[in-house]
């Protein structure tokens, strides 16, 4: 069941060069599932404000006091003001007049937002339950009671402290730019204390609220629109930019640097370091490694084709110790797309195309990457061909084995690729009947179209799909030819 209100009140009035606005707003929102603890209530109260001064200076302001049910009893709300500004410098007296510039803006804002969505009802609650079974006298044993983890105390939603800074740029009635900076400092996420809290406690930690990630990058968009006739184009495209890195997570003691997450990126690939597979060249004729080659703590014995890995550390020994965080996150860092559009009297094509950089995939589907391994029987040709063999040692994956091995399939950068993309979103050419011609037939539009969707892709996996790499499955390609007619 759903239930909601909203109730807005409002304020506008223009005076000279002046015009203000005000909002007053009332917003509940309650939810209620199946279940325990499945009932969820949020009520807020806004109020905001704004300022115009001859449409060339504007101020706007928000504050919202939040409430969420998911709080603890007695401190269910918290404060997020928000304020922006803009100059709208194409609307001063130099330039008003200007037969170049259209629009030119600079805007800037600066806000708190707020989100609950980590937290849980009575996290501000211990909980005891069963412990381990003893046996105090004959053969029967008794359950007991044991002490429940540490409960949570400062309770705090995440709180996003959001700044943008950007600009608008129109000229000659067809170009136009947009540019966009930001800088989020998040806080206040949820974390387990476990890596901060020694063990000897003897009773589980709590969660706390601790956490900090920064987020900063920009966008930029440019297009360009222009007709001479019965000749029209219009070209346009976008970029955007976002990196973030982990400025605490109460991170247990790593012995290493590069074993730390805290000022790695979120989602950040971690594992071995893949170097190559072993050669013939590396092993003594008894078949041991030659002295200087670092032993695998994952399989008693490797041999020619099994994976090489690097000694970080220098001791020796390839274990956990050697593994570190590397490449890129799966969640890219880079989007950017551009369309071009074409129209000719009643004829049109345009074009949409999209694509990803700066992504990790992790190529785990074991039916193409872990042929003869447990019950899967198959070999994938795109395996045969690039596996390694004596005929093939510069072979990217290690050799066919029906055997477990450890050394070979655990988690490293050999089973990773480039997730960069681009693909052609869309593609449509359409034909629009003249409108004299439609008439006489009784219509007010008449078109015929042909439109593809995802018809091309220029990836490194080549043989599956990079967004549904770890399905097996690849997104839909269609084509449709259709008739558009309004009577």
């Amino acid at each position: 069941m759903r239930a909601s209100v909203w109730a807005k009140v409002l304020y506008d009035r223009s005076f000279g060069k002046h015009t203000v606005t005000g909002r007053l707003i009332f917003s509940e929102n309650k939810s209620r599932y199946r279940g325990a603890n499945n009932t969820y209530m949020y009520r807020d109260y806004i109020a905001s404000a704004g300022y115009n001064y001859d449409d060339r200076y504007v101020v706007n302001a928000v504050a919202t006091y939040g409430g969420s049910s998911r709080m603890p009893y007695g401190d269910k709300y918290r404060f997020y003001p928000a304020v922006s500004g803009a100059w709208i410098i194409s609307n001063e007296a130099f330039l008003r007049d200007s037969r170049v510039v259209d629009l030119l803006k600079l805007r800037a804002s600066f806000g708190i937002a707020g989100m609950d969505a980590r937290l849980s009802y009575d996290m501000d609650k211990q909980f005891n339950g069963p412990g381990n079974s003893y046996i105090f006298a004959g053969i029967t044993s008794s359950n007991s009671l044991a002490q429940g983890a540490l409960p949570s105390a400062g309770i705090e939603p995440e709180r996003d402290y959001k700044t943008n800074v950007g600009l608008e740029l129109s000229l000659l009635g067809s170009l136009s730019v947009e540019v966009d900076f930001f800088r989020n400092m998040r806080h206040n996420i949820r974390t387990s204390a476990a890596g901060t809290v020694s063990s000897v406690l003897g009773v589980g930690v709590p969660d706390v609220f601790t956490g900090k990630v920064r987020n900063y990058g920009g966008e930029l968009a440019v297009g360009w629109r222009r007709r001479t006739g019965d000749f029209g184009y219009a070209v346009r495209g976008n970029i955007a930019y976002a990196r973030n890195k982990i400025l605490n997570k109460e991170e247990e003691y790593k012995p290493f640097d590069y074993m730390r997450i805290t000022g790695q990126p979120v989602g950040t690939f971690y594992g071995l370091v893949a170097d190559g597979m072993y050669q013939d060249g590396d092993f003594n004729a008894d078949g041991s490694l030659r002295e200087g080659l670092p032993v695998s703590s994952y399989q008693n014995t490797v041999r020619p084709g099994d994976v090489k890995y690097r000694d970080l550390n220098r001791d020796g020994r390839i274990d956990d110790y050697d593994r570190t965080y590397q490449l890129y996150a799966a969640v890219p860092e880079i989007y950017y797309g551009f369309s071009v559009e074409l129209k000719y009297r009643g004829f049109g094509v345009s074009a949409y195309f999209q694509g990803v950089a700066h992504s990790t995939l992790e190529t785990t589907l074991s039916s193409i990457y872990q042929p003869l391994y447990g019950n899967d029987r198959n070999v994938s040709e795109y395996y045969m061909e690039h596996r390694w063999s004596r005929f093939n040692t510069e072979g990217r994956y290690p050799r066919l084995t029906t055997l477990a091995n450890g050394n070979n399939y655990t988690q490293s950068s050999l089973w990773t690729e480039n997730g960069n993309f681009l693909k052609l979103r869309t593609l449509q050419a359409y034909y629009k009947l003249p409108s004299k011609i439609a008439r006489k037939l009784r219509m007010r539009e008449c078109s015929f179209y042909f439109r593809g969707l995802n018809l091309f892709s220029a990836d490194h996996v080549g043989i599956l799909d990079p967004e549904y790499v770890s399905t097996g499955y690849p997104s839909s390609r269609s084509y449709q030819i259709g008739l558009n007619v309004i009577f």
